[in-house]
């Protein structure tokens, strides 16, 4: 509803205005326009009838601070509740999404809510799969290096960003108190070679770890054939 032409209070300086415009936002009254017995003016206001009542229940009413009081889940210090918007008042960027954990900061497009484990690093976000397709390939006549080749994990990273531990054992079932590392956080390539001598009837057993820069960064090793996640000593 649009209100004009009518005489309301005063503007700043303590003078009544007249054939200003009204308008009732269901909340607010705003008053723009008009003029008082000086001059035509180019100023208004905005009037509450209810602004130190808490309609959302939320503790805080417009006039101490609340922006939005038909949310609960939005007021000044509010916790950041991953819904997509900026949740509270006082935030220096209200209402958007900068600097909140709604946000996209390394330009993966994924958050910190939408699961992002190193939003301040692009080339990774989550936990890397395992590594797989491992080859074996001689590099010429015997003593000389073998050349160990494997596929990056789909996920969890670019392949610019993942690092790998390569693993090796005497002892297939031991990958841990038996075990050496070949490489240790070596990338971004997926390739390593070994020129580990061995004796008659030895024969060495790998296992590739990828890695990417997030707290919990060290993918899987893989299973068993009985389905049993292997475990692998920490690099270096």
């Amino acid at each position: 509803m649009v209100v004009s032409n009518m005489n309301f209070g005063t503007k700043p300086g303590g003078r009544s205005r007249y054939d200003h415009a009204a308008v009732w936002t269901g909340a607010l009254m705003l008053v723009w326009g008009g003029q008082d017995d000086a001059a035509i003016l180019d100023n208004g206001g905005r009037y509450s009838l209810g602004g130190l009542v808490d309609f959302d229940q939320d503790g805080f009413a417009p006039c101490t601070g609340d922006c939005d009081d038909g949310s609960a889940a939005v007021h000044p210090g509010a916790i950041q509740i991953c819904d997509g918007i900026n949740n509270d008042c006082s935030h220096p960027s209200w209402p958007a999404l900068v600097a909140t954990n709604e946000y996209d900061d390394d330009g993966d497009s994924l958050s910190e809510c939408l699961g992002d484990c190193n939003d301040a690093d692009g080339d990774a976000w989550a936990t890397p799969g395992e590594a797989g397709d491992l080859s074996l390939v001689s590099t010429g006549a015997t003593g000389s290096p073998v050349l160990l080749d494997w596929a990056a994990p789909p996920t969890g990273g670019t392949l610019a960003g993942m690092l790998y531990d390569v693993l090796r054992t005497l002892d297939p079932a031991d990958f841990v108190n038996g075990a050496e590392c070949l490489e240790t956080d070596d990338g971004p390539n997926t390739i390593a070679e070994d020129g580990g001598e061995l004796l008659p009837g030895d024969a060495y057993y790998y296992l590739i770890r990828a890695e990417v820069a997030c707290p919990s960064g060290d993918g899987p090793l893989g299973t068993d054939s009985h389905g049993v996640p292997r475990v692998g000593r920490t690099c270096p």
